[in-house]
């Protein structure tokens, strides 16, 4: 992701700090990325005993992108 920030700095002429804030998270209704544990958190989730009844449903972790 490193590399895509640097690339939509030197696109939009702003910092990284700037990009992210202003163009990556703009849309983003928590202003920040979803932390990789959190995706870590829902695989065990579903590998555990607990979510064996769990079929056909969808875990979206976006930060609330799909809210806009």
């Amino acid at each position: 992701m490193a590399s895509q920030i640097k690339d939509q700095a030197k696109t939009h002429q702003m910092s990284e700090d700037e990009v992210v804030e202003k163009v990556m998270l703009k849309k983003q209704a928590v202003k920040s990325f979803v932390p990789v544990d959190k995706l870590g958190e829902i695989a065990v989730f579903l590998s555990a005993e607990n979510a064996t009844t769990v079929s056909g449903s969808v875990f979206t972790l976006d930060g609330g992108w799909s809210a806009q």
